[in-house]
């Protein structure tokens, strides 16, 4: 086909253009181009499980594009690990805060080991593994070297390319992970012993937000990064012409086109939007019924990162049998419900569990435990999920009872608390293991007005500090039209209506105008 291709293009140039100059020429070009590329890997990987097998060039090869290339790999990595950590606590410090520089950790550790190492380790071994590779294939070439090895019954593409191939795929995720390890390490001392941050928490929250497919991910891409060193560079020194000139065309060539395709490849690797997946909760056609009553029937509804998305509805309309659903106390009769792209309604409790801790949730009655203090009740899930020392915890409680504005309080038992200290309580025990996601259940309900706005105000400061999901169930509307984003309406089992707080004040459904308003006459009469 692409033989064809190529025919019928050249063609059309000798009719329709005398001139080699014009864009279908550039056009044929791409396409061969685009087939030797594809021609050679397909030799490549075709000879990789032929013998015999080059073992002697194989080792040379490890050596030179790994041990050689350590220097500049450690400088670079050094150098963008100070960079980097520079400017993470920078903007931490200036649009953020005093004291939120701890979390440039993750921030830091993520940005390297998932882009920038792989980014840089790639382009640097581009710069002087692909141009060797180039120079020294195109001077075999143009010396006729690449013909002895056809006459003595050599394939150049076993000899030559598979050896540089395979230990170019071996050796970039090795560099990744020696950069990684150089720019973290890089990025911790400028933080820590320059900038003075807590060096704990600076260690406690990269290691609370860190996973290891984001290291995975990064070694992932280096891996290709690499094969498109090797395979590009031998490619330009086998179709080598022209002597000493020649082979700088083709050494520049190598760099600058491996250099782009891994910038290219980079791009289109990416999981998603930045943060992650945009869609953080899915809900598709979502069903559960309690005997003959149902009350969930055909739920769908998206929770978007950084949103607050409130659902609102009578009493009894199935707001916390959704939300028992979110966090998988209870299974869909069918539908489905994805978290971050993940169905969990069928996840073992293992599974669940990994995803649940990413969760944070208040509890429409706070669900403190009677048979502990305060403090303990806030530090149950670090204790649990965390290696941190006792003295740590008990920092780390205070830490975010203060930022509900409870202090001093630690030893206390929940008995000894107003109702609006126990919904504080319980959002401090939420936030306490950093959530991506935060689901309330009637977080204004059974407090004071005054109570319950300053509940309104701890949400959205959450919202802002913590860059969470927020997801909201509530009857409230004076709290859903301030907190809200997007507000949607639960009735009949079914979301009715979704939209921006004025678009709910303006709706034409008189289901939505009824409930909003409170007037006992409407077309809600199950009340």
């Amino acid at each position: 086909m692409l033989g064809l291709l190529t025919w019928s293009f050249n063609l059309l140039n000798l009719k329709m253009f005398p001139t080699a100059k014009n864009p279908l020429f550039y056009f044929n070009s791409f396409l061969q181009q685009v087939g030797e590329v594809g021609l050679l890997f397909f030799e490549t990987f075709k000879n990789l499980f032929k013998k015999p097998w080059e073992k002697r060039i194989f080792i040379q090869q490890l050596e030179e594009i790994g041990v050689r290339s350590l220097p500049v790999v450690s400088l670079t990595a050094a150098f963008g690990g100070l960079v980097f950590g520079l400017q993470t606590y920078l903007g931490f410090h200036r649009y953020i805060g005093p004291g939120s520089e701890t979390y440039g950790g993750p921030v830091i550790s993520l940005g390297l080991s998932k882009e920038l190492i792989p980014i840089l380790v790639g382009l640097m071994v581009s710069g002087r593994v692909g141009s060797a590779i180039a120079a020294e294939i195109g001077t075999m070439k143009i010396t006729e070297q690449i013909d002895a090895l056809f006459s003595l019954g050599a394939n150049p593409t076993r000899y030559l390319v598979v050896p540089r191939t395979l230990a170019s795929l071996i050796m970039l995720p090795c560099l990744t992970i020696y950069g990684d390890i150089i720019g973290m390490a890089a990025g911790f001392f400028y933080n820590t012993y320059i900038m003075g941050v807590n060096r704990i928490l600076y260690i406690r929250n990269t290691l609370l937000y860190m996973e290891l497919w984001d290291i995975m991910s990064g070694l992932i891409k280096a891996a290709v990064f690499g094969v498109i060193i090797a395979l590009i560079g031998c490619w330009q020194g086998l179709r080598t012409e022209g002597g000493a000139e020649g082979v700088g065309r083709a050494t520049t060539r190598a760099v600058v086109i491996a250099s782009i395709l891994i910038l290219i490849v980079n791009f289109f690797s990416q999981h998603g939007p930045p943060f992650g997946s945009l869609i953080m909760i899915r809900i598709v056609d979502l069903h559960k019924s309690f005997g003959q009553k149902k009350v969930l029937q055909g739920v769908n509804l998206k929770l978007k990162h950084g949103e607050t998305l409130v659902i609102i509805g009578q009493s009894g309309c199935g707001k916390s049998v959704l939300l028992k659903h979110i966090i998988g106390l209870l299974k869909p009769d069918r539908g489905k419900i994805l978290v971050d792209g993940v169905d969990i309604t069928n996840l073992k409790d293992d599974e669940l569990h990994k995803i649940t801790k990413r969760f944070g949730m208040l509890f429409q009655g706070t669900a403190l435990f009677d048979s502990m203090t305060v403090g303990q009740n806030v530090g149950f899930g670090l204790e649990r999920y965390t290696d941190f020392p006792q003295e740590e915890i008990k920092e780390l409680v205070k830490e975010n009872l203060a930022k509900v504005g409870l202090i001093g309080i630690e030893s206390l038992m929940p008995y000894e608390l107003s109702g609006g200290m126990k919904k504080r309580v319980g959002l401090a025990r939420a936030i306490a293991y950093r959530p991506d996601i935060m689901l309330y259940d009637e977080p204004s309900t059974g407090i004071d007005p005054i109570r319950a706005d300053a509940i309104n105000d701890l949400v959205i400061r959450m919202k802002k500090e913590l860059k969470v999901a927020t997801l909201i169930i509530t009857h409230d509307m004076v709290s859903a039209y301030k907190v809200a984003d997007r507000i949607g309406m639960l009735y009949a089992g079914q979301i009715i209506e979704m939209g921006s707080p004025e678009e709910i004040k303006n709706s034409n459904n008189q289901v939505v105008q009824q409930f909003i308003h409170g007037r006992a006459e409407g077309p809600i009469k199950n009340w």
